[in-house]
Formats: structure tokens, sequence, C-alpha cells
């Protein structure tokens, strides 16, 4: 952050992950709802990801380098209610899209106006105590291509899908 490395071990990384994912829940989220995450790759985007899971809730990456079109589209086909945003080389396609009353929580980077900052979020909430433990036929998350031939393309990745990756 701030091009200083911050290391972090898996307990803090499993605290974090909690708190967020009880912060999501205190901002308004429920089980089942879908959470954008835009931004590149980073700690805080793999803390918001397993949050995000621990949540009960479904992600909905988006590459750190769509356009307005492309981030416009995902948010409204995966019926996003919130969005994560991280580091970014150019703001400007974020900023335009997002539609106003979307959730918006800022990862500990320069980027767009948001409504929360992760950092506050995870420090002001107490671990979630019951992490969601999903069926193998819930929706872990939806993966879009980049639309390079039209609107992207999304696949529904049940936990099935990442289980059965995860044996082999």
């Amino acid at each position: 952050i701030d091009r200083i490395y911050h290391e972090h071990t898996w307990a803090e990384v499993h605290d974090k992950v909690l708190r967020f994912a009880a912060a999501l829940h205190s901002v308004g989220l429920k089980k089942g709802d879908t959470v954008a995450i835009l931004g590149k790759n980073t700690a805080e985007w793999f803390i918001t990801d397993f949050a995000i899971t621990a949540a009960g809730m479904v992600s909905a990456p988006i590459y750190f380098t769509a356009g307005v079109k492309t981030i416009s589209y995902i948010l409204e086909h995966s019926e996003a209610k919130a969005i994560v945003v991280g580091k970014l080389d150019d703001m400007g396609p974020a900023q335009k899209a997002i539609p106003e009353g979307m959730i918006r929580i800022a990862q500990p980077y320069e980027t767009i106006d948001c409504d929360h900052q992760m950092k506050d979020l995870i420090e002001n909430n107490t671990p979630l105590t019951e992490p969601h433990v999903p069926s193998m036929d819930d929706t872990f998350s939806y993966t879009y291509t980049s639309g390079s031939t039209g609107n992207p393309k999304g696949a529904v990745l049940p936990y099935r899908n990442i289980g059965y990756g995860a044996t082999k």
C-alpha cells in the first residue's frame, strides 16, 4: 500500500476476513446478495473475496481494466448490491459506471469516492462468529469474460465446481 510492503499472516487474514464479512452485513447486505470486486490483484482483493464467501454472498469480479460499458453491464446483469473498489490505473470508468445508490466500499488505495472504507469497516466490526457453510449447489461466483465480442458472458460457478477443482 503506497509502495510499502505489508506482510499478512494467515491468522491476521482470517481475522480480517471474518471482520469484513460482519461488516458487509452491517452495511445492509444479506446472504445471497451479489458483491462486485473491481481492482488490481492485491491482498485486499483476496480478503474481500474470502469475506464475501464467509458472509454467504456471491462475488462478481470485474477486470480492473474494464471500461464503463463492461462495468455497467456486469453490475446490472449480476444484480450487484455493492461494489468493493481497489487499486485502479484509471478511475474514470468506475466513477461513471457505478450507479447512484449502490453501496461503495474502498480498499486502502487511492480510488473513487466511496461510502465506506474497508479498513474502517474491519476495525469497527467484531469477527463474524458463524461463517456461511454453503451447500455444493450454492453459487460461489459469477465470473465474466472480458467482453471482447460484445457484452461479457457470465458463468455461474457453484461451490461444487470450486470443490472439484480443489480436490484434483
